[in-house]
């Protein structure tokens, strides 16, 4: 646990892409009541929908700690308790604490966590904690064991849509997998009203979650799947586990794991608990099988290899004594040490780039507007071994001047039926920058077609009664020399990676920058 929560506790800025919005987003809602520049800028919205955990976390910590604090508090919160749930999970089926659940630490800086995706990360913790519960609680107390996974599986959907259905599919998997190896429910075709009967009162569980969700969300978010069944974008997430912007030591990390845990089950120390093994499989049929985007999240299926890594390690059992138990403590220490300095050398390094384009950000005015922009290609899924070749990412890091200076950041991911706070300016192409990809600089047409979206914001702003407002575009990658001449902009902050611009009004008689 130590080790796996080094990385966190060494880094100021950690080096995820989403985790910027996260923060600020929590920001924003903590603050919004206080006569703060957010009111005029943002609604509040209903707390009573999925994919929203981590957001009552962070307003709640961020009232005690402040935002900054509260993202990496969650994010220990997110390691630890997602470690001690697949060692709670492994202890349970198997009757003692064996070491192989522990090598759920070597995975736990994976590409979903890279990527920010909080919620369903916390909710993947959840999930081990739930299947947990099940199974103890289904040795013990049918009724309780019922109850319990009824307030787990709301609790989960508002973690997230996905960890809540992988809940549904690990109940499932596991009740008929111990149906198939009861004696008492051989032969099957005797005991097919008590199977019946059991399989029912199981799903009955998540009927109070999802009467929930339709009745409060029935008109929210379109379902809009897009499908990808390309062989490379099914099996790539499972050799990404450990992408995280070194590729070379992440796939190595990998491979050294696979091996260990190969050779011991080829020799027979090891096995799969078969229970456990129906939900890994379940879980890779579901990737399989599921779209890339569903409501407006993307990676839908791949988020789930890192699921299926979680269930099939927790459920690995020794089969070759005290000897097998002290290869493997020794193996996951080696492996998960060799991890966590890996990672503790990626972010560091991050972290002094981030924090370097902070310095910048806190130059801005308090209350001023900032468009985000990047050099940066979009990448994502480039190989089978890592999901970007520049990193850090730096998307999003603009969205630490919302928590630093009280920034109007519009990609901050504040939006309707998906968020709890929405984004509501009186500019509409404003608003379109917001729903919109972030603007790309390294080219001159880039720049011109961002400078055009920009100066008609700075009109509409005008229109609107807000002459005032300071309006900015933080461009990562693209120092102040790279803009082109003649461009309504005032350069404000110049750094050697980067560049903050003032947008300003164009001269009178000059028409607009041409897109």
């Amino acid at each position: 646990m130590f080790l796996a929560c080094l990385p966190v506790a060494l880094t100021a800025y950690p080096p995820i892409f989403d985790y910027p919005n996260h923060v600020s987003r929590a920001h924003v809602l903590a603050t919004m009541d206080g006569g703060s520049v957010f009111a005029d800028w943002f609604e509040r919205a209903s707390y009573l929908i999925p994919n929203v955990s981590t957001d009552l976390a962070l307003v709640g910590l961020t009232h005690l700690v402040g935002a900054e604090a509260a993202g990496r508090v969650v994010l220990l919160v997110i390691v630890s308790a997602t470690l001690s749930g697949a060692l709670a999970l492994g202890r349970t089926v198997t009757g003692r604490l064996e070491p192989w659940p522990a090598f759920v630490a070597i995975f736990l800086y994976n590409e979903m966590l890279h990527w920010g995706f909080l919620n369903y990360l916390l909710g993947l913790a959840g999930l081990l904690w739930g299947v947990t519960a099940w199974v103890w609680l289904g040795r013990r107390s049918r009724a309780l064991q019922l109850l319990t996974a009824a307030v787990l599986a709301m609790l989960l959907l508002f973690c997230h849509l996905v960890a809540f259905g992988l809940f549904a599919v690990a109940v499932a998997a596991y009740e008929i997998t111990d149906i198939a190896l009861d004696p008492a429910m051989k032969p099957l075709e005797a005991a097919r009203r008590r199977v019946a009967k059991r399989l029912a009162l199981s799903a009955s569980v998540f009927l109070p979650a999802l009467a929930h969700h339709v009745a409060l969300n029935a008109g929210g978010l379109p379902a809009a799947p897009l499908f990808n069944y390309h062989p490379f974008e099914k099996i790539s997430p499972f050799t990404r586990l450990l992408s995280s912007g070194a590729p070379v030591t992440d796939a190595a990390v990998l491979i050294a794991t696979l091996a260990v845990l190969g050779v011991l089950w080829r020799r027979g120390t090891i096995r799969v608990e078969p229970r456990l093994g129906a939900i890994a499989a379940a879980f890779a049929a579901c990737l399989l099988v599921l779209p890339y985007s569903l409501m407006h999240s993307f990676f839908v299926d791949n988020r789930i290899a890192t699921a299926v890594a979680f269930l099939a390690l927790a459920g690995i059992q020794t089969r070759g004594g005290p000897a097998a138990d002290r290869v493997g403590w020794a193996a996951v220490f080696v492996l998960a040490s060799a991890r966590t300095a890996l990672v503790v050398l990626t972010w560091t390094a991050a972290d002094r780039e981030i924090k370097d384009m902070i310095a910048g950000l806190d130059q801005l005015p308090t209350g001023g507007l900032v468009i985000s922009a990047t050099a940066a290609p979009f990448e994502y899924g480039t190989g089978w071994f890592y999901t970007r070749t520049i990193n850090p990412p730096h998307e999003h890091t603009a969205s630490w001047a919302t928590v630093r200076r009280d920034a109007i950041v519009p990609a901050m991911f504040a939006k309707a039926g998906q968020n709890p706070v929405v984004f509501s300016p009186p500019s509409a192409m404003l608003k379109a920058i917001s729903l919109g990809p972030i603007h790309r600089t390294s080219s001159s047409a880039g720049q011109r077609a961002l400078l055009f979206r920009a100066a008609k914001v700075r009109a509409e702003l005008d229109q609107a009664g807000l002459p005032g407002q300071s309006l900015y575009v933080a461009a990562f990658g693209t120092t102040c020399k790279e803009w082109p001449s003649g461009l309504p902009l005032r350069p404000a902050v110049c750094g050697g990676a980067y560049s903050i611009v003032e947008v300003t009004r164009p001269r009178q008689g000059r028409s607009p920058v041409q897109p």
